[in-house]
C-alpha cells in the first residue's frame, strides 16, 4: 500500500540507540539549566518524601516537590533527578500508573526506595 503525505516524505523514526542518546542530551540539556542547588535540593526532596510516605508516582512527587518550594524553570527537570537517584540504586520503579498530566495515558511510574516492599 502506498500512503500520501501533506508534506513530502516522512523522516526516518531514529533507532533504539540514537533515540536514548537524543534523550540523554535533553536531559543533559535540561539538568544543566536547572542548576546544582535544584538538583541537590531535589534529590534530597524525593529520598525524605518516599521515606516518608512510600511508593509515589513521578507526578506525584513533583507536584509535592514543588509545593515545599523546589521549583524547577520546567517540570522536565525531574526527570534527570529521578533518573539519578534509580541510577544510583537509591530508588527502583515498583509499578506503572495513568498519568494525570498525560490525560490518563498510560507510563506513569511508581517510585519508591530501593529494597522497600
Amino acid at each position: 500500500m502506498n500512503q500520501q503525505f501533506l508534506f513530502g516524505e516522512p523522516s526516518p523514526s531514529p533507532t533504539i540507540t540514537e533515540a536514548r542518546a537524543l534523550g540523554e542530551a535533553g536531559m543533559k540539556t535540561v539538568a544543566e539549566n536547572a542548576g546544582e542547588e535544584f538538583r541537590d535540593n531535589a534529590k534530597n526532596f524525593v529520598i525524605d518524601y518516599l521515606s516518608k510516605y512510600g511508593p509515589a508516582s513521578g507526578e506525584t512527587i513533583t507536584d509535592a516537590c514543588k509545593e515545599a518550594g523546589i521549583v524547577p524553570h520546567s517540570d522536565r527537570a525531574f526527570g534527570p533527578v529521578i533518573m539519578s537517584l534509580q541510577r544510583k540504586g537509591l530508588i527502583e520503579k515498583c509499578g506503572t500508573v495513568a498519568r494525570r498530566k498525560g490525560h490518563g495515558a498510560p507510563g506513569g511510574c511508581v517510585w519508591r526506595i530501593t529494597g522497600t516492599e
